[in-house]
């Protein structure tokens, strides 16, 4: 093997351990989760039951705010109103520990419409929680 081809060989093996060195790099430490509310009208206000370790706050994304009580020692179950005064976008930050962590869950367990009336049917909401 001429030095030439030795070299460009070096190269794209070092080039391929970059690559999954790069690839198996996951983001961790403490951070936000971002959790968006799949609702089927416009909603107010909800209840939001989230249930996970490593959970230290929530923060509203945009006009949405978060109200929440303290935590317990030792709880892994929190809840939190979610309030959008324009009863639209529902996205709030779940703030972890680690972000690498295995997501919470979370479930709406409550919830008015715009002009503050409770819905009876939380059929079509979800939430999806992601990095």
């Amino acid at each position: 093997m001429t030095g030439g081809r030795r070299l460009r060989s070096v190269g794209r093996g070092l080039g391929l351990v970059l690559l999954l060195c790069l690839g198996a790099c996951e983001p961790s430490g403490p951070g936000p989760l971002t959790a968006i509310v799949t609702t089927p009208r416009p909603t107010g206000a909800l209840v939001v039951e989230v249930v996970g370790t490593g959970i230290t706050g929530f923060d509203g994304v945009g006009d949405v705010r978060t109200l929440e009580a303290p935590l317990a020692a030792g709880d892994s179950t929190r809840r939190v109103v979610v309030v959008s005064p324009s009863g639209s976008d529902l996205r709030f930050n779940v703030m972890v520990e680690d972000v690498s962590a295995p997501f919470p869950r979370a479930v709406v367990i409550s919830a008015v419409d715009a002009s503050n009336q409770p819905i009876s049917s939380l059929t079509g909401y979800s939430i999806g929680i992601s990095r």
